[in-house]
């Protein structure tokens, strides 16, 4: 069978220099692309010294805690505070005050070193931490003290009286 339509020369024009490009194409091994371990893969590092910050900031706050209770609990026994910028006509204003001060004091240790880094903040915390704890241990001496000179001065007057 024949065919009665006129053939397009233009159809096959296309195809041959497809044909060719892709006959000409040779398969060529392409080099694995090999990136920087820094690109690849980003590595998390931790700021040096922050845990150590944070165990001073434990430490401090601790401290703090038990210089306000071992305050409270020498004023509740009659003694009077000994540092005169936190002397007050109230007690409770007094523990506030100093509540202040510590929070206050702890704040400037955080923002004031920020260049030296974490590690000098938590020397800081630390070592004020441990001053607050050893004022506390002197509050809780020394109303120890005071109540023995209380109920000693009681008996004795109870004693003389008796007489």
């Amino acid at each position: 069978m024949r065919r009665h339509t006129p053939r397009r020369p233009g159809a096959s024009a296309l195809l041959v220099p497809l044909l060719i490009v892709l006959a000409t194409a040779q398969a060529v091994e392409q080099a694995p692309v090999v990136m920087p371990p820094e690109i690849a893969k980003p590595q998390y590092e931790p700021s040096r010294g922050l845990a150590f910050k944070h165990a001073g900031i434990a430490v401090y706050a601790a401290g703090a805690l038990y210089d306000l209770y071992t305050t409270k609990r020498a004023l509740d026994a009659g003694m009077i505070e000994s540092n005169p910028l936190l002397r007050a006509d109230h007690p409770n204003r007094t523990l506030a005050t100093a509540a202040v001060a510590k929070i206050g004091f702890g704040i400037v240790i955080g923002t004031a070193g920020r260049h030296a880094g974490n590690h000098a903040r938590g020397a800081w915390f630390l070592s004020l931490g441990i001053a607050q704890l050893g004022y506390g241990v002197a509050n809780r001496n020394a109303t120890i003290r005071e109540r023995e000179a209380a109920t000693a001065a009681s008996a004795a007057s109870a004693a003389a009286g008796a007489k």
